[in-house]
């Protein structure tokens, strides 16, 4: 199901960022781009995300924190809050979460989510996390992560309403692969997971398949991307 397209990879683009996804117990890497006309696309259509994800690189102590409305809620083994200092870029300021924390029902259930960007606890990387908040429990799902600490001063989170978008592959902006769709309908709330001012990908909740998923949009943010609002 899943594959790999590294830095010896073909496709022609100008500008790319490795996007690490935790596929079990392996590692997959995505190439996220910043799209121009004609260059080529990501490979792949949707792809679903399993999600046990890689144990803690250190041991550390359990580090809690209030998440889906509850205090003290255990953070996944290895993974904390960010550091003031490590958020203090002026474009997260347009957020008061500094776009590292997004509150939607994603999984349809009637209860809101929340997804977190969190750190490794020795510093070696950043993280995305879903957490669905059941009645009794809350689960996490770990749907992206990144080596590249530089990146992530330039990425952030935010919650995307349901309704039909159109992809990067519906809009002509990559080349579309086998099973790629064109647009894509959310039932309920997905992630916007983007690159400031760039590049947006979205992570969905698929009934399903019971996972998320990630498909590529476009660049220039999500509003641009809007195909209705059936």
């Amino acid at each position: 199901m899943a594959f790999a397209l590294d830095a010896a990879g073909t496709v022609g683009v100008r500008h790319r960022r490795e996007e690490v996804v935790m596929m079990g117990g392996r590692v997959l890497t995505l190439v996220l781009l910043s799209l121009v006309a004609g260059c080529a696309g990501l490979p792949g259509a949707v792809k679903a995300i399993p999600q046990p994800y890689a144990p803690a690189y250190v041991q550390a102590p359990v580090v809690r924190a209030r998440v889906c409305g509850r205090d003290d809620v255990a953070l996944p083994d290895g993974w904390r809050l960010p550091a003031a200092a490590e958020v203090s870029d002026r474009w997260r300021g347009g957020d008061p979460g500094r776009f590292l924390v997004a509150g939607a029902d994603f999984d349809g259930d009637g209860r809101p989510d929340e997804a977190r960007v969190l750190m490794r606890t020795d510093g070696t990387a950043f993280g995305v996390f879903a957490f669905l908040c059941g009645e009794n429990a809350v689960t996490s799902h770990l749907v992206l992560h990144n080596r590249e600490l530089a990146y992530f001063r330039v990425v952030g989170i935010r919650p995307l309403a349901a309704g039909y978008y159109r992809t990067a592959c519906g809009r002509g902006v990559i080349d579309c692969y086998v099973g790629e769709p064109h647009e894509l309908r959310l039932a309920h709330a997905a992630l916007d997971y983007f690159k400031n001012e760039s590049v947006t990908s979205l992570f969905y909740w698929s009934n399903d398949e019971q996972e998320f998923k990630w498909v590529a949009v476009t660049e220039g943010g999500v509003p641009d991307t809007v195909a209705s609002t059936k």
